[in-house]
């Protein structure tokens, strides 16, 4: 999922689309407190043993797109909560760019999860780049023209964010 603008709808749909069974009243859990999210997984889950990956990718769009800092520091707390439970069923993996790496460091008990399991990835180099556009393209039988990898990778090397962009351009 993307946060979007309204991330506990974000959070509902990507459930609803993974549920075993179709929990009512899932979004009315998601947004009760901070153990919303970690009630809400345990009732999309098929029984006690299985485990869900949530995947929030440019997780930065939670300090561009949401308007309201509660609900931000709402959602915040709602993954800390669900994350540090011992029980949880819930692995967390967030992609977030280096330059908003601050701004979740703010809420206290997301800023310090963040401290204690933070992998950093750095930047693609040039060839890298070129990889990541070129190997998708020819196993889906795409053939693409001579120097357009080149062009691409000029135009977006060293640009901070550009990759979501550069997905969205290449699908």
């Amino acid at each position: 999922m993307t946060p979007g603008a309204r991330p506990f709808d974000e959070l509902e749909i990507g459930l609803l689309r993974i549920a075993a069974r179709q929990p009512a009243g899932l979004g009315e859990q998601l947004r009760r407190d901070e153990y919303g999210l970690l009630r809400a997984a345990r009732l999309a889950l098929p029984d006690d043993q299985s485990t869900l990956l949530l995947l929030i990718d440019q997780f930065e769009e939670l300090f561009t797109a949401v308007p309201d800092p509660a609900v931000r520091d709402q959602f915040l707390s709602s993954l800390a909560t669900a994350v540090s439970d011992p029980h949880s069923p819930l692995r967390l993996l967030i992609t977030l760019r280096a330059d908003f790496y601050d701004r979740p460091l703010l809420h206290p008990a997301f800023g310090e999860l963040m401290r204690q399991h933070t992998e950093v990835v750095l930047p693609l180099s040039a060839a890298e780049l070129a990889e990541a556009i070129r190997e998708p393209a020819q196993g889906a039988g795409a053939e693409l023209e001579t120097g357009l990898v080149t062009v691409i990778v000029a135009d977006v090397a060293e640009q901070p964010g550009v990759l979501p962009m550069l997905q969205y351009a290449l699908m």
